[in-house]
């Protein structure tokens, strides 16, 4: 429970360090929702809170129409009106969602090749912004409620429905954590590498210790814990499946490069092979430790190094 307050405190503490602009409409409610949000999302590393959702919530249908409530009550407190567009859109995609799981009827306690198609859907769907609730815009940094919102269903489908351990948990051990020291100055590789490739270039500039809070908080939490519970979490361990435990090579770099491929949509060639390489080495940090939190911690370090030190060339 120290980890979880000792989080929800730097959350709230970073919320409040933000100008009143940055809250795309009140800063009370935006801040009250993230909190909501956020108390939700670290309940899901908790086992009892898991345990008590696997006695209570197996019904796809119920779970979809809590988070299609959820996600329109969310835009109404900021906008205060009713999206009727992203009703209708959150309505197709929650409900689409629901029959998937109901026919695919997924094996509990593993993995199997159906889910792909779970996968694929949610990469569509997190690719397309289709889900937008923008509630701050501040810099670089945005938070978009519809993120961890699916992420909550993500975790649910794996971690509630299906009975799959995928290391989303605060309990971090030294001999866990010792793995994000070890692999740590892998960072430095690959921003030599970026130098290389003239993707970025030096700016001192960039810091500030303000920006070094608020980016680690809202990169942690918010941003690498996200993309490491769908490409470690979920895509590894998916494609692990197809291989024995001593051919564990092609499971890392296959889910390496969709990882890279990602970015692709947003950034040059580059950020694709760099991405590439850190994914690489996010994953055995993960497959180390068995703890996603381990591998977001080295994901942050990394993004915080590109954000704070660096201009893209």
């Amino acid at each position: 429970m120290i980890k979880f307050f000792g989080g929800f405190l730097l959350i709230l503490l970073a919320l409040f360090q933000l100008p009143n602009n940055s809250f795309i409409g009140s800063k009370i409610i935006i801040i009250l929702d993230i909190l909501i949000l956020t108390v939700l999302w670290f309940m899901f590393a908790y086992k009892k809170f898991i345990l008590f959702l696997r006695e209570k919530a197996k019904n796809p249908f119920i779970i979809a129409l809590f988070f299609i409530l959820t996600l329109n009550l969310l835009a109404f407190s900021v906008f205060l009106k009713f999206d009727y567009h992203l009703l209708l859109k959150s309505l197709i995609i929650f409900v689409l969602l629901s029959v998937s799981i109901y026919f695919l009827k997924p094996r509990i306690g593993q993995h199997h090749w159906k889910d792909i198609i779970i996968l694929i859907y949610f990469l569509g769907v997190f690719q397309s912004k289709l889900l937008l609730i923008p509630m701050i815009k501040y810099k670089d940094i945005q938070f978009n409620a519809e993120y961890l919102i699916l992420a909550f269903v993500l975790l649910w489908f794996y971690v509630v429905f299906k009975e799959i351990d995928i290391g989303f948990h605060f309990d971090i051990t030294w001999q866990s954590f010792k793995w994000v020291l070890i692999f740590t100055p892998v960072i430095l590789f690959v921003i030599i590498l970026g130098l290389k490739l003239e993707f970025v270039v030096f700016s001192s500039t960039q810091f500030s210790w303000n920006k070094l809070f608020l980016y680690t908080v809202f990169m942690l939490y918010y941003g690498a814990l996200i993309e490491e519970l769908f490409f470690r979490g979920l895509i590894f361990n998916y494609v692990r499946q197809f291989f024995n435990n001593n051919n564990i090579l092609l499971p890392i770099l296959i889910s390496s490069l969709f990882f890279g491929l990602t970015h692709l949509f947003n950034f040059p060639y580059q950020m694709v092979i760099l991405s590439f390489i850190a994914g690489v080495f996010y994953c055995l940090t993960y497959i180390k430790s068995n703890n996603l939190f381990c591998a977001s911690v080295i994901h942050t370090l990394m993004n915080l190094s590109w954000k704070l030190f660096f201009v893209y060339g």
